[in-house]
């Protein structure tokens, strides 16, 4: 999948992590983890400032970012289609079939043949004497 990755990208990029890397440091300083709240605020520093001055750089953590993120990406869209299918389109077939509905006709061994009498159409303009056939092929 091809990512824009603009001076203006990157720099939202960058301040978006950075802005995500400090909401984590204070969650974790709010849970009494205050090593990792440390790291956190560093790495979301050392982003935001790297985003200010030279926006090219952060295409470094960018691109395995966004790799990561298509991945994971493909990964739940297909879990979330089975799981929908298991949990709506299961059940509805099963319970169709146990009450014995039938949304199209089937094979019945005993008819003869499937042709369907009809009335033969119309002319469609008397003028021109145009005539259909029985059977055109």
């Amino acid at each position: 999948k091809k990512i824009k990755m603009d001076k203006k990208e990157l720099e939202k990029f960058g301040f978006l992590l950075s802005a995500i890397l400090f909401l984590l440091s204070h969650w974790f300083r709010h849970k009494d983890h205050l090593i990792a709240s440390k790291w956190l605020l560093i790495v979301g520093l050392i982003v935001f400032f790297i985003s200010i001055i030279s926006p090219k750089a952060i295409i470094l953590i960018q691109k395995p970012w966004m790799a990561l993120a298509n991945i994971i990406g493909e990964t739940i869209t297909k879990i979330l289609l089975t799981v929908i299918y298991y949990i709506f389109f299961v059940p509805y077939a099963l319970l169709l079939k146990i009450f014995g509905v039938k949304f199209f006709k089937t094979f019945h061994s005993k008819q003869d043949t499937y042709w369907i009498d009809k009335p033969p159409p119309k002319e469609l303009d008397p003028k021109k004497k145009i005539k259909f056939y029985e059977r055109q092929f």
